[in-house]
């Protein structure tokens, strides 16, 4: 039987690179993001329009594949800094220049959103053979190895994600959900920047590596794209 993917942020990076790859693993791929004019066309690729800020469009797309099983939910769509007048490598949310909308908005985005993606799919998920919840997180959400500090409102929306994902984790547990948390790596995309010391293609095929694998990665774990477990 084919496995159903469902994955947010398409239309580039980390969520163009599953696609690619994930087709080619046999999956039937429900893939997201704002602009579907801007995602390159793929067989056993369906493109649906959502804003995962906007709850009753989450309602509407997970009310239109109610009857659908996903076997892999991969949370792939964030932001580095919600204000997109910020450029790779400026931060405006040093001390003493805190913007509390762009660091608000930022959490809105990678945790909250995420949070409520999660959860309105999760009747799909628990109608699934594999059962899996990925969520793309980051080493910068790491606090015990944050030693150099620098893009506050990101790395704070990738802790807080951590541990509201962990509550999927202890909640379905006794359903047979399995939930990871993974680290893409330093990847040359719009937020990783020209560069960063990983392809996309690398990274999504050692994330996959470990999503077939998910038996041998507990669940509520983080672990980067080489299956190496990563501190909170």
């Amino acid at each position: 039987m084919t496995k159903t993917a469902f994955i947010t942020g398409i239309n580039r990076g980390i969520g163009e690179g599953f696609v690619k790859q994930l087709v080619t693993h046999g999956y039937s791929v429900i893939g997201t993001c704002r602009n579907p004019d801007q995602v390159n066309q793929h067989e056993n690729l369906t493109v649906e329009t959502l804003d995962i800020q906007d709850d009753q469009a989450i309602q509407s797309l997970a009310k239109k594949y109610e009857n659908t099983p996903i076997d892999l939910l991969i949370n792939n769509a964030g932001v580095l800094y919600a204000d997109q007048k910020i450029a790779w490598g400026e931060d405006s949310t040093e001390i003493g220049s805190f913007s509390r909308s762009g660091m608000l908005k930022t959490f809105e985005i990678n945790t909250v959103s995420t949070l409520k993606v999660t959860e309105a799919f999760v009747p799909h998920i628990l109608k699934s053979e594999q059962k899996l919840i990925v969520s793309i997180s980051s080493g910068a959400g790491s606090i015990s190895a944050n030693q150099c500090g620098g893009a506050v409102a990101y790395r704070m929306s990738k802790a807080a994600l951590n541990m509201g994902m962990q509550e999927f984790a202890i909640k379905l547990k006794d359903k047979g959900v399995h939930v990871l948390l993974l680290h893409p790596g330093w990847v040359q995309t719009n937020m990783g920047g020209k560069n960063a010391s990983l392809n996309v293609e690398e990274s999504v095929a050692g994330m996959l590596n470990v999503i077939e694998n998910k038996d041998a990665f507990p669940s509520g774990g983080f672990y980067d794209y080489l299956g190496e477990q990563r501190p909170f």
